[in-house]
């Protein structure tokens, strides 16, 4: 069985999409994701923060490009 990640973060800038010729392209984000820890007051803060590449082929890639934008919260699963 394949290992699957599941990443929920912030996109740092906006997509970069490059063309291959017909039907093939890439695109590329920049996702950064912060643990939530306790603050010691009850409440919550931010943790450290860890930054992941991303790349998404063919069709998924050109939605993605189309409809994100640098600061939109994604959740991004594969493997």
């Amino acid at each position: 069985m394949p290992a699957v990640t599941t990443l929920v973060g912030n996109l740092v800038k906006d997509p970069e999409s490059k063309d291959f010729g017909q039907d093939k392209n890439v695109t590329n984000i920049r996702i950064a994701c912060s643990d939530r820890v306790p603050d010691g007051k009850g409440g919550w803060k931010d943790g450290n923060t860890a930054y992941y590449n991303v790349s998404a082929w063919r069709s998924l890639g050109k939605y993605m490009a189309s409809t994100l934008k640098k600061g939109d919260l994604h959740i991004v699963t594969g493997k």
